[in-house]
């Protein structure tokens, strides 16, 4: 199990020694971590995305799995898709992704108004 938790701000997204390029999220061994995501309405409910060098069309072939910790403080990070019951609202959000190279997308189906942010984790086969 992966609990999402408070972050320091330090290192900053994309720093990786050794490396200049630019990168969106944290990559710790074959995962990498998307904190602190922002949610924008559409008219089906809420998404965000994100792009990365990491995310090749060889990485997608060889898999990755997606996963969705809602709350940034102490939340278990959820493979997607799935439903998440928000139990303070009682109702449902129906997560889901779509993966192309280079963009990952996170949709987030429900009436409720998503406000807060979220913890993303990409899981490289």
């Amino acid at each position: 199990m992966v609990l999402s938790c408070k972050k320091d701000t330090y290192p900053k997204p994309g720093w990786r020694p050794n490396n200049p390029a630019p990168r969106s999220g944290y990559l710790v061994d074959n995962k990498e971590y998307f904190w602190g995501v922002n949610w924008h309405k559409t008219s089906t409910g809420y998404e965000t995305d994100f792009d990365t060098g990491n995310l090749t069309d060889s990485a997608i072939n060889r898999g990755v799995t997606v996963y969705v910790a809602m709350w940034t403080e102490m939340t278990t990070f959820q493979q997607i898709p799935s439903i998440f019951y928000d139990f303070g609202r009682n109702d449902s959000i129906h997560l889901s992704y779509t993966a192309a190279p280079g963009k990952l997308k996170v949709f987030a189906e429900t009436p409720l108004g998503v406000d807060y942010q979220s913890d993303v984790l990409i899981e490289y086969k």
